[in-house]
Protein backbone atom coordinates (compact mmCIF):
# COMPACT_ATOMS: atom_id res chain seq x y z
CA UNK A 1 0.00 0.00 0.00
CA UNK A 2 2.96 2.32 0.60
CA UNK A 3 4.43 1.74 -2.87
CA UNK A 4 4.43 4.85 -5.11
CA UNK A 5 2.92 4.78 -8.63
CA UNK A 6 -0.36 4.62 -10.50
CA UNK A 7 -2.83 1.83 -10.50
CA UNK A 8 -4.32 0.47 -13.70
CA UNK A 9 -7.65 2.13 -12.91
CA UNK A 10 -6.00 5.52 -12.45
CA UNK A 11 -4.16 5.20 -15.77
CA UNK A 12 -7.38 4.26 -17.54
CA UNK A 13 -9.18 7.21 -15.94
CA UNK A 14 -6.47 9.55 -17.22
CA UNK A 15 -6.88 8.20 -20.75
CA UNK A 16 -10.64 8.64 -20.53
CA UNK A 17 -10.34 12.24 -19.32
CA UNK A 18 -7.78 13.10 -21.99
CA UNK A 19 -10.02 11.52 -24.67
CA UNK A 20 -13.02 13.57 -23.53
CA UNK A 21 -10.97 16.79 -23.60
CA UNK A 22 -9.59 15.99 -27.06
CA UNK A 23 -13.06 15.22 -28.43
CA UNK A 24 -14.47 18.46 -27.11
CA UNK A 25 -11.55 20.40 -28.57
CA UNK A 26 -11.98 18.65 -31.92
CA UNK A 27 -15.70 19.50 -32.09
CA UNK A 28 -14.94 23.12 -31.18
CA UNK A 29 -12.26 23.41 -33.86
CA UNK A 30 -14.52 21.74 -36.43
CA UNK A 31 -17.35 24.14 -35.63
CA UNK A 32 -14.97 27.09 -35.89
CA UNK A 33 -13.64 25.92 -39.26
CA UNK A 34 -17.18 25.40 -40.55
CA UNK A 35 -18.15 28.89 -39.45
CA UNK A 36 -15.02 30.30 -41.07
CA UNK A 37 -15.89 28.59 -44.36
CA UNK A 38 -19.44 29.92 -44.27
CA UNK A 39 -18.21 33.44 -43.56
CA UNK A 40 -15.86 33.22 -46.55
CA UNK A 41 -18.82 32.03 -48.66
CA UNK A 42 -20.92 34.98 -47.51
CA UNK A 43 -18.13 37.41 -48.34
CA UNK A 44 -17.81 36.00 -51.87
CA UNK A 45 -21.58 36.10 -52.38
CA UNK A 46 -21.77 39.72 -51.23
CA UNK A 47 -18.84 40.66 -53.47
CA UNK A 48 -20.48 38.94 -56.45
CA UNK A 49 -23.99 40.37 -56.12
CA UNK A 50 -22.90 43.84 -55.00
CA UNK A 51 -20.44 44.12 -57.89
CA UNK A 52 -23.13 43.42 -60.49
CA UNK A 53 -25.72 45.57 -58.71
CA UNK A 54 -23.37 48.56 -58.60
CA UNK A 55 -22.55 48.29 -62.31
CA UNK A 56 -26.22 48.19 -63.36
CA UNK A 57 -27.39 50.86 -60.92
CA UNK A 58 -24.60 53.19 -62.02
CA UNK A 59 -26.04 53.15 -65.55
CA UNK A 60 -29.58 53.63 -64.25
CA UNK A 61 -28.59 56.66 -62.18
CA UNK A 62 -26.05 58.35 -64.45
CA UNK A 63 -27.55 57.60 -67.86
CA UNK A 64 -31.26 57.37 -67.08
CA UNK A 65 -33.36 54.50 -68.38
CA UNK A 66 -35.83 55.35 -71.16
CA UNK A 67 -36.85 51.89 -72.43
CA UNK A 68 -36.78 48.28 -71.23
CA UNK A 69 -37.93 45.07 -72.91
CA UNK A 70 -37.92 41.67 -71.19
CA UNK A 71 -37.76 38.39 -73.15
CA UNK A 72 -37.99 35.03 -71.37
CA UNK A 73 -36.51 32.26 -73.51
CA UNK A 74 -37.30 28.93 -71.83
CA UNK A 75 -35.25 26.24 -73.58
CA UNK A 76 -38.17 23.83 -73.38
CA UNK A 77 -41.69 25.27 -73.79
CA UNK A 78 -43.32 25.43 -70.38
CA UNK A 79 -40.19 24.17 -68.64
CA UNK A 80 -38.99 26.60 -65.99
CA UNK A 81 -35.96 24.48 -65.07
CA UNK A 82 -33.88 25.87 -67.92
CA UNK A 83 -34.25 29.44 -69.08
CA UNK A 84 -32.42 32.49 -70.34
CA UNK A 85 -33.88 35.93 -69.75
CA UNK A 86 -32.87 38.90 -71.89
CA UNK A 87 -33.46 42.50 -70.78
CA UNK A 88 -32.80 45.10 -73.50
CA UNK A 89 -32.18 48.57 -72.06
CA UNK A 90 -31.99 51.98 -73.77
CA UNK A 91 -30.61 55.03 -71.96
CA UNK A 92 -31.02 58.77 -72.50
CA UNK A 93 -27.61 59.12 -74.14
CA UNK A 94 -28.62 56.57 -76.80
CA UNK A 95 -26.52 53.72 -75.43
CA UNK A 96 -28.21 50.32 -75.62
CA UNK A 97 -27.24 47.57 -73.22
CA UNK A 98 -28.45 44.07 -72.47
CA UNK A 99 -28.80 42.08 -69.26
CA UNK A 100 -28.75 38.29 -69.63
CA UNK A 101 -29.60 35.89 -66.80
CA UNK A 102 -29.01 32.21 -67.55
CA UNK A 103 -29.77 29.14 -65.48
CA UNK A 104 -29.45 25.45 -66.28
CA UNK A 105 -29.85 22.72 -63.67
CA UNK A 106 -28.22 19.28 -63.59
CA UNK A 107 -30.40 18.02 -60.73
CA UNK A 108 -33.63 17.97 -62.76
CA UNK A 109 -35.16 16.29 -65.78
CA UNK A 110 -34.30 19.35 -67.85
CA UNK A 111 -31.80 18.60 -70.61
CA UNK A 112 -30.83 20.49 -73.76
CA UNK A 113 -31.33 18.28 -76.82
CA UNK A 114 -31.62 15.26 -74.54
CA UNK A 115 -27.98 15.30 -73.41
CA UNK A 116 -26.53 15.56 -69.93
CA UNK A 117 -25.06 18.93 -69.08
CA UNK A 118 -23.42 20.40 -66.01
CA UNK A 119 -25.08 23.17 -64.06
CA UNK A 120 -24.63 26.52 -65.76
CA UNK A 121 -25.44 29.84 -64.11
CA UNK A 122 -24.20 33.22 -65.23
CA UNK A 123 -25.16 36.86 -65.66
CA UNK A 124 -24.05 38.99 -68.61
CA UNK A 125 -24.26 42.74 -68.91
CA UNK A 126 -23.00 45.27 -71.42
CA UNK A 127 -23.39 46.44 -75.01
CA UNK A 128 -24.48 43.51 -77.21
CA UNK A 129 -22.69 42.80 -80.48
CA UNK A 130 -24.43 44.14 -83.59
CA UNK A 131 -22.58 43.40 -86.81
CA UNK A 132 -25.14 45.22 -88.97
CA UNK A 133 -24.59 48.44 -87.03
CA UNK A 134 -20.85 47.87 -86.73
CA UNK A 135 -20.94 47.53 -82.93
CA UNK A 136 -18.33 45.13 -81.56
CA UNK A 137 -20.03 44.88 -78.18
CA UNK A 138 -18.54 44.58 -74.70
CA UNK A 139 -20.71 42.03 -72.92
CA UNK A 140 -19.11 40.95 -69.64
CA UNK A 141 -19.98 37.52 -68.25
CA UNK A 142 -20.18 37.12 -64.48
CA UNK A 143 -19.85 33.46 -63.56
CA UNK A 144 -21.23 32.44 -60.18
CA UNK A 145 -18.47 31.83 -57.62
CA UNK A 146 -17.69 28.16 -57.01
CA UNK A 147 -18.91 27.48 -53.47
CA UNK A 148 -18.89 23.71 -53.65
CA UNK A 149 -20.21 21.18 -56.13
CA UNK A 150 -21.43 17.60 -56.43
CA UNK A 151 -20.86 15.02 -59.16
CA UNK A 152 -23.70 12.69 -60.05
CA UNK A 153 -26.47 12.11 -62.58
CA UNK A 154 -30.21 12.46 -62.82
CA UNK A 155 -31.96 9.08 -62.76
CA UNK A 156 -35.04 8.98 -64.95
CA UNK A 157 -36.15 5.85 -63.09
CA UNK A 158 -36.12 7.26 -59.56
CA UNK A 159 -36.48 10.89 -60.75
CA UNK A 160 -33.75 11.99 -58.35
CA UNK A 161 -30.18 13.23 -58.58
CA UNK A 162 -27.87 10.39 -57.51
CA UNK A 163 -24.39 11.45 -56.34
CA UNK A 164 -21.31 9.70 -57.69
CA UNK A 165 -19.37 7.21 -55.58
CA UNK A 166 -16.00 7.85 -53.93
CA UNK A 167 -14.28 7.22 -57.28
CA UNK A 168 -16.44 9.81 -59.06
CA UNK A 169 -18.25 7.03 -60.93
CA UNK A 170 -21.99 7.12 -61.63
CA UNK A 171 -24.02 3.90 -61.87
CA UNK A 172 -27.65 3.37 -62.85
CA UNK A 173 -28.11 0.21 -60.75
CA UNK A 174 -27.01 -1.08 -57.36
CA UNK A 175 -24.93 -3.85 -58.94
CA UNK A 176 -22.73 -1.12 -60.50
CA UNK A 177 -22.90 -2.67 -63.95
CA UNK A 178 -24.56 0.19 -65.86
CA UNK A 179 -22.29 3.24 -65.76
CA UNK A 180 -23.76 6.66 -66.49
CA UNK A 181 -22.01 9.90 -67.49
CA UNK A 182 -21.57 12.14 -64.47
CA UNK A 183 -22.57 15.81 -64.44
CA UNK A 184 -21.61 18.57 -62.02
CA UNK A 185 -24.26 20.23 -59.86
CA UNK A 186 -23.24 23.51 -58.22
CA UNK A 187 -24.14 24.21 -54.61
CA UNK A 188 -24.47 27.94 -55.31
CA UNK A 189 -27.26 28.55 -57.82
CA UNK A 190 -29.55 31.11 -59.39
CA UNK A 191 -32.80 29.70 -58.06
CA UNK A 192 -35.33 32.47 -58.64
CA UNK A 193 -35.66 35.04 -61.41
CA UNK A 194 -38.34 37.70 -61.57
CA UNK A 195 -37.82 40.52 -64.10
CA UNK A 196 -40.74 42.58 -65.36
CA UNK A 197 -41.90 46.03 -66.33
CA UNK A 198 -44.85 47.13 -64.22
CA UNK A 199 -47.77 48.94 -65.87
CA UNK A 200 -46.44 47.88 -69.26
CA UNK A 201 -49.84 46.63 -70.45
CA UNK A 202 -51.74 49.69 -69.22
CA UNK A 203 -51.72 52.46 -71.86
CA UNK A 204 -53.31 54.92 -69.43
CA UNK A 205 -50.36 54.76 -67.07
CA UNK A 206 -47.41 56.88 -68.12
CA UNK A 207 -44.98 55.83 -65.40
CA UNK A 208 -43.37 52.43 -65.80
CA UNK A 209 -40.99 50.70 -63.43
CA UNK A 210 -38.40 48.00 -64.17
CA UNK A 211 -38.19 45.36 -61.44
CA UNK A 212 -35.13 43.07 -61.39
CA UNK A 213 -34.92 40.28 -58.84
CA UNK A 214 -32.29 37.52 -59.15
CA UNK A 215 -32.31 35.21 -56.16
CA UNK A 216 -29.50 32.85 -55.16
CA UNK A 217 -29.41 29.65 -53.13
CA UNK A 218 -26.76 27.69 -51.26
CA UNK A 219 -27.51 24.77 -48.91
CA UNK A 220 -25.42 26.34 -46.13
CA UNK A 221 -26.50 29.94 -46.67
CA UNK A 222 -30.18 29.65 -47.57
CA UNK A 223 -31.99 31.97 -49.99
CA UNK A 224 -31.57 35.40 -48.40
CA UNK A 225 -29.14 36.69 -51.03
CA UNK A 226 -30.37 38.40 -54.19
CA UNK A 227 -29.80 41.16 -56.72
CA UNK A 228 -32.78 43.46 -56.28
CA UNK A 229 -33.08 46.56 -58.47
CA UNK A 230 -36.15 48.77 -58.93
CA UNK A 231 -35.85 51.76 -61.25
CA UNK A 232 -38.28 54.07 -63.09
CA UNK A 233 -38.39 54.10 -66.89
CA UNK A 234 -38.30 57.41 -68.76
CA UNK A 235 -38.84 59.39 -65.59
CA UNK A 236 -39.79 63.02 -66.28
CA UNK A 237 -39.62 65.69 -63.60
CA UNK A 238 -43.00 67.35 -63.09
CA UNK A 239 -44.04 70.76 -61.82
CA UNK A 240 -44.52 69.19 -58.40
CA UNK A 241 -40.87 68.16 -58.46
CA UNK A 242 -39.87 71.68 -59.40
CA UNK A 243 -41.84 73.15 -56.49
CA UNK A 244 -40.51 70.60 -54.03
CA UNK A 245 -37.10 72.18 -53.88
CA UNK A 246 -35.31 74.08 -51.14
CA UNK A 247 -36.15 77.75 -50.86
CA UNK A 248 -32.99 79.82 -50.71
CA UNK A 249 -34.81 82.87 -49.34
CA UNK A 250 -33.88 83.64 -45.72
CA UNK A 251 -36.81 83.20 -43.33
CA UNK A 252 -35.53 86.09 -41.24
CA UNK A 253 -34.77 89.17 -43.33
CA UNK A 254 -32.62 90.63 -40.58
CA UNK A 255 -30.50 87.52 -40.23
CA UNK A 256 -27.19 87.16 -42.03
CA UNK A 257 -27.56 83.36 -42.00
CA UNK A 258 -29.77 81.78 -44.64
CA UNK A 259 -32.08 79.04 -43.43
CA UNK A 260 -33.13 76.60 -46.15
CA UNK A 261 -36.40 74.76 -45.86
CA UNK A 262 -38.53 72.67 -48.24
Amino acid sequence: MNQKGFTTVEVLMCFVIISIVMMSMFSTISAFNEKKIQESYRARVYEFKNGITNVIQADMIKRGLTYAKVSDNAHTPGDEEGRTIFVDLTFRDGVKKRLVVHQRFARTTYRIEGDNFDDEFYIEYGVPKDEAAGIAGDMIRYELPNLGQTKGFYSETSRTYIPADHQDKCYQNIQRTIEMPCVVAQDFQINNISINVSNEQDPDVESHVLNIYIGFYHPNLGTKYAINIVTPIDYQSSSADQNDRFDTTPTDKTSTTQIFYP
